[in-house]
């Protein structure tokens, strides 16, 4: 994806706003200080009352605590490494920015060779976190990818050879590591009690500004369906969303709360320009802290599918499977849409029909895709699940034994 059209001009437009800024701000000095010149004592406001900002400062110290104690744990990641012609791509957390006079982001590139397309040369970077004292990092599958060679940058400047000890494409979460000795660490807290509105703070390296700390809400929970971000049908996809602005180069980074515990890694964002456009997507700390344990302890993740796919339940949906009269009165379930057709379906020999709509797994009320994508993903390959289904209004429940995803598949968004 082109972030930015190439050639002379939005380079020539960037200079031109950040001269503009300059300008403006060197008026509004001058007319400032003429205006306090001129203006009478009397027009000064009264001074604020300490008592009335007392919150505010109390806000602004919380995220200043916070930001000291979380930022010595975050790590930039830069790799070198190379990727065939045949999946040339640009990287959608990494855009090109060299035309601006930016440092090398983490722009694949590649030439011709004897007049075919050549491999390309990947330098990139992105962000990561340090989860132990010993040097074990968290940070996101695409990061790594394609790395030959992974280095690591701490806050204090000191650098790092990372080996890759695993990585789960289709979670997009990747586990790294240094040899260090009392490594500064971040906690990994709870995203199950994170609420739509908490504060959250977001850290990383974008566009080359590393260690930047930026502040916002979590904006929803269980953000599934972002279509095209993945492309592998195990993908489990159950974002946290939040405006707290991340750009290129914050993949892999924190999204922590105001106690300074992780509630997400930041893994991608929704813009029609490739930065931020006010909504940003962290994978949640509980997929993510699955994965890291099943990576550092197999070497790889072992994940349970049901062996289909799934819609969200819409109003039509609703209506033509009856949910209501099998004693569903929301409009909310999994619509079950397709089953593979290369792979043996679990779900299907258990008796489950396209059009299903399931609404309740191992005693948890299905809301949204994501919210079976949640519970699915708790166990593991033969565990046997408990699914309630409504068809054409009367209610069903069968039991499902779990069958194991195929490794190293390509992410994509679809729902098991």
């Amino acid at each position: 994806m082109s972030v930015f059209s190439s050639g002379g001009r939005p380079r020539a437009l960037a200079i031109a706003v950040g001269s503009a800024t300059v300008l403006a701000s060197g008026i509004l000095t001058a007319l400032h200080a003429q205006s306090l010149h001129h203006s009478p004592a009397s027009s000064h406001p009264a001074t604020m009352n300490t008592a009335s900002i007392a919150p505010l400062i109390e806000t602004q110290n919380a995220f200043a605590a916070v930001a000291s104690q979380v930022t010595p744990a975050v790590v930039s990641i830069h790799i070198e490494g190379t990727r065939p012609a045949s999946q040339r791509m640009q990287m959608p957390d990494m855009p090109d920015l060299r035309q601006f006079g930016f440092p090398d982001m983490g722009i694949p590139f590649g030439g011709q060779r004897g007049g075919k397309p050549a491999d390309q040369v990947v330098h990139a970077s992105g962000s990561g976190f340090i989860v132990s004292k010993d040097g074990l990092i968290l940070t996101n599958n695409h990061v790594v990818a394609d790395a030959n060679k992974v280095t690591v940058i701490l806050s204090d400047r000191r650098e790092f050879d990372a080996k890759v000890v695993g990585r789960d494409p289709t979670t997009d979460v990747a586990v790294i590591k240094i040899d260090g000795e009392d490594l500064p660490t971040v906690p990994l807290g709870n995203d199950e009690t994170a609420r739509v509105g908490d504060w959250v703070l977001a850290i990383g390296n974008p566009l080359g500004l590393d260690f930047t700390v930026t502040q916002g809400i979590v904006s929803a929970k269980g953000r599934g369906g972002l279509a095209g971000l993945y492309d592998s049908p195990y993908a489990v996809v159950d974002f946290i969303q939040t405006d707290a602005p991340i750009n290129p180069g914050n993949s892999g980074g924190p999204l922590v709360n105001v106690r300074g515990e992780v509630v997400g890694m930041n893994a991608a964002i929704a813009s029609p320009t490739g930065t931020y456009a006010g909504y940003g997507f962290a994978i949640p700390v509980t997929l993510v802290q699955d994965v890291m344990n099943q990576i550092v302890k197999y070497g790889h993740v072992r994940r349970g599918v049901l062996g289909l796919q799934l819609a969200e339940v819409t109003q039509k949906d609703a209506l033509s499977d009856k949910l209501a009269q099998g004693g569903v009165p929301q409009i909310r379930g999994a619509l079950v849409a397709e089953f593979p057709k290369d792979v043996s379906s679990p779900a299907k020999a258990a008796g489950i029909t396209k059009g299903d709509i399931i609404v309740n797994a191992n005693g948890h009320d299905i809301d949204h895709v994501a919210t079976l994508q949640r519970v699915i993903r708790s166990q593991r390959p033969g565990d046997v699940v408990s699914l309630t289904l409504i068809r054409q209004g009367t209610e069903r429940t069968v039991q499902v034994k779990l069958a194991e995803a195929p490794a190293e598949e390509s992410p994509k968004v679809a729902a098991r």
